[in-house]
């Protein structure tokens, strides 16, 4: 029985399918459970470093204002945290019309100061509702209003592109 077993998996191509071992050898059809996905990096601004949205990462800016870091799904954020920094990062909702990467803000006596970041929908991300789109990435420009520019925060959202002018901020 082993033998003719043996033999059978030597005059198929698909020994290793059949056995359930990786032979290193990539397959193209739906059901092989060896082919590897390709790594995807999606940048995700964080003050000096880089996260890696595609991974699941987010930033954590401390509560003053100060040191950001990435952050996973797993890790606990004790400041503010930063989920995304561009629209294209914001999963698109058909009925809800264009979502974009938003924060959300309270004036103070010291200046604007960023109290959230989600997304949201585009109508949602205004000065009218204490929100401002964030701008991040190739092409981040097209996430402002048209009567605003994306350039670089440097209160509200230390170092992260925002949607500057236009009754935005």
């Amino acid at each position: 029985m082993r033998t003719t077993l043996w033999l059978l998996c030597l005059a198929t191509t698909g020994c290793a399918n059949l056995l359930g071992i990786d032979d290193g050898i990539p397959r193209t059809d739906a059901a092989a459970a060896d082919v590897s996905a390709a790594d995807v990096f999606s940048p995700l601004h964080c003050g000096d470093t880089t996260c890696n949205f595609a991974a699941l990462e987010s930033c954590c800016a401390a509560d003053d204002g100060g040191a950001q870091a990435c952050a996973s799904a797993t890790t606990d954020c004790p400041g503010l945290y930063i989920p995304c920094d561009r629209s294209s990062q914001c999963e698109q909702d058909p009925d809800a019309g264009p979502i974009v990467c938003c924060a959300d803000y309270d004036v103070t006596e010291a200046g604007v100061v960023a109290t959230g970041v989600s997304c949201v929908p585009a109508s949602d991300c205004n000065a009218a509702s204490d929100r401002f789109p964030l701008c991040g990435g190739p092409g981040g420009a097209a996430d402002c209003p048209a009567d605003a520019s994306c350039g670089t925060s440097t209160f509200s959202l230390p170092s992260f592109q925002v949607c500057l002018g236009g009754g935005v901020l």
